[in-house]
């Protein structure tokens, strides 16, 4: 058990668990050090059992899904409610407000029978020895307590929602204009995050990309995918407190911002869009990328010095090899399935 992983001995303890015939399950936090699947896995398995369980868990889409009762402790007393979670929330409110009506009534009784004590009532036929004594049990009556709402300012800005601010920035190299009065508001917790890469009819970039920076999801034009099912998993995500997600998009496979928009009106949650493309032209090579670059360069000089023309320069097998231009540019590309299943694990 010491070589595994948190996540791991979570699922270890989980299958030793599930062997065995259950009569009351106990459970604390089930599915953290869970990814999704794995989550949505032990979800379904709760489901199908006979036994009783008993649950503590903040993961409020879980609690949802598997639980038909929850059980309340507020201000020292329990709470009973036979409900899944979004029940219990409308359970809850509604106690909270026959609780305020209650107590609004009785403050409302309480001002008439204090009016009343204070124009000299006197204790002297039964009937007013009753009414003074229900003055007094409805004084000493304690209403319900109340939940106070806490607002904490700080001098410094970065406690806030807005981490930075930009306003009408403009950067140009020379004559050269990359961006013009550009404004934006950085938010803190912004969820989502969709790379736009080069990729009409391969995918290859968005899939390299995809999987050398761990991205939940990679949209390539090989592979079909529903986005809705993709938007109900990024809600998922963000019940479960997994705060931000990345997206891998090749172009042929459709526009980020339309995606973005999209997604964003689907789940109310905060998205941004950028095409990769755009940043990498304004990075530096690195020391590899210089390498190539001379290894390629003095490849296609070799072959012009030759009086060799419409060749196509690459790289195969880690060679530095040319072809026929024309046959380069009909060549099918091959897909790599194998990196993509492998990208797939990797997000979980």
């Amino acid at each position: 058990m010491s070589v595994l992983s948190g996540g791991e001995q979570s699922r270890l303890r989980l299958c030793m668990l599930m062997d065995d015939e259950i009569n009351f399950l106990i459970l604390d936090e089930p599915t953290n050090h869970l990814d999704s699947e794995m989550a949505d896995w032990l979800e379904d398995y709760l489901k199908k059992i006979k036994g009783a369980l008993f649950m503590v868990t903040h993961d409020r889409y879980f609690l949802d899904s598997v639980t038909n009762r929850i059980v309340e402790l507020d201000k020292g007393k329990l709470y009973s409610y036979q409900a899944n979670y979004e029940g219990f929330l409308k359970l809850k409110a509604e106690r909270l407000d026959m609780a305020q009506a209650s107590e609004r009534k009785r403050q409302s009784i309480l001002r008439v029978e204090l009016a009343w004590m204070q124009r000299g009532a006197k204790a002297r036929s039964t009937k007013q020895k009753g009414r003074i004594q229900r003055y007094e049990a409805l004084r000493d009556q304690k209403g319900p307590e109340q939940e106070l709402d806490v607002e904490m300012e700080s001098i410094s800005s970065r406690l806030g929602r807005t981490t930075v601010e930009l306003s009408n920035l403009s950067k140009s190299y020379g004559d050269r204009k990359l961006i013009s009065d550009f404004t934006y508001i950085f938010l803190k917790n912004d969820r989502i995050g969709i790379v736009e890469v080069m990729g009409n009819k391969c995918g290859d970039i968005a899939l390299h990309a995809g999987v050398a920076g761990s991205a939940d999801f990679i949209l390539l034009p090989e592979m079909e995918f529903d986005i809705d099912v993709i938007c109900d998993q990024l809600i998922k995500n963000n019940i479960r407190n997994r705060k931000t997600s990345m997206i891998v998009l090749a172009e042929g496979a459709g526009k980020g911002d339309k995606l973005a928009g999209y997604i964003r009106e689907k789940t109310k949650l905060e998205v941004k869009s950028v095409v990769l493309g755009y940043t990498q032209r304004g990075g530096s090579p690195t020391g590899k990328d210089r390498i190539l670059a001379t290894r390629l360069g003095g490849q296609a000089v070799s072959l012009l010095a030759q009086g060799v023309s419409n060749r196509a320069v690459g790289i195969h097998d880690n060679k530095v090899q040319n072809m026929d231009i024309y046959e380069a540019l009909d060549a099918e590309k091959q897909f790599d399935s194998e990196l993509y299943t492998l990208g797939k694990i990797m997000a979980r």
